[in-house]
């Protein structure tokens, strides 16, 4: 076993509704890579009010103690990107640490995040143009929600300002940045370059099953139903957790997946999509300018 408070030589920090949860999986597959049971512990994002699952360090660290030596140890944080500190944070524990950042069309990507917070029960607003109206005013959110910024979609989807810091930050041997579109159309070349980026061997991989597609609930009684009940354990893992660090990140997934029913993403209203495109453009032109590649077909 590695030691308890060894940090990770890997990190996928986002950004959400990007693929993460997919690199993640395939990632967790190898027996040469430990990823550990809690999906995006955020433990580095010191300035957000996002680490819900990990009530201290001992306990972040613990999540890796049951790697082998010889494993690479990684985690799939979403908002190490977002935060304009984790970065920072994890090369001062790790001065070799590799990152890997994943982006997407901004558009697309504030519409999924959207109706992922639709799904989660904590966005009350189903529609998104209603949602991205709201978002510069003062609400009410949710008992439960911890962070009101994550429903500030323009500043969440600034992907061009987040790839702009995280370049400033971590040097270019140590990062990879991959686009959404190509991990669509061609996963196994994407995946390729993962391993190649991570420094180990090619395993011949050939099938890349779809992961986190967009979701509603069949049943919205039985959603707010299950809700509540996560509230309710939510504290309890937190402190099972320091003990058993191998705990889900959601022991109630099951009942989730077994009440949603699988959507397409609804088409925007023209006069919404060249609002939406506007707001986003000097973002799109600054990854542009960082990947030296052609988004215009985005916004």
């Amino acid at each position: 076993m590695r030691k308890p408070t060894a940090i990770p030589d890997f990190f996928i920090i986002g950004a959400p509704k990007c693929g993460t949860t997919a690199l993640y999986e395939y990632l967790n597959d190898r027996p040469d890579i430990f990823m550990p049971a809690v999906k995006e512990p955020n433990f580095f994002a010191t300035d957000l009010n996002v680490r819900r699952q990990i009530p201290d360090e001992s306990t972040y660290f613990n999540l890796f103690r049951a790697a082998r030596a010889g494993q690479l140890c990684g985690e799939g944080s979403v908002w190490h990107l977002f935060s304009t500190v984790a970065c920072r944070n994890i090369l001062a524990e790790n001065p070799h640490a590799k990152f890997i950042a994943l982006i997407r069309n901004p558009i697309d990507m504030a519409q999924s995040w959207h109706a992922q917070l639709v799904y989660s029960l904590w966005e009350k607003e189903d529609d998104f143009q209603t949602s991205w109206r709201l978002q510069d005013t003062p609400r009410k959110f949710p008992s439960y929600v911890d962070e009101p910024r994550l429903f500030r979609y323009r500043d969440v989807c600034a992907l061009g300002s987040q790839i702009e810091r995280f370049f400033e930050t971590i040097p270019a041997e140590q990062r990879l940045v991959l686009v959404f579109d190509d991990l669509q159309h061609d996963t196994q070349k994407i995946y390729e370059q993962v391993i190649n980026f991570l420094g180990i061997p090619q395993d011949g991989r050939t099938h890349f099953p779809r992961i986190n597609e967009r979701k509603s609930h069949a049943a919205q009684g039985i959603a707010r139903l299950i809700r509540h009940l996560s509230n309710i354990f939510t504290p309890i893992k937190r402190a099972l957790r320091r003990a058993y660090p191998h705990l889900p990140s959601s022991i109630l997934k099951s009942l989730y997946d077994w009440q949603s029913r699988f959507e397409t993403r609804p088409t925007l209203a023209p006069h919404f999509h060249d609002e939406l495109k506007a707001a986003f453009s000097p973002e799109v032109r600054k990854l542009e300018k960082l990947l030296a590649r052609d988004f215009s077909h985005w916004a």
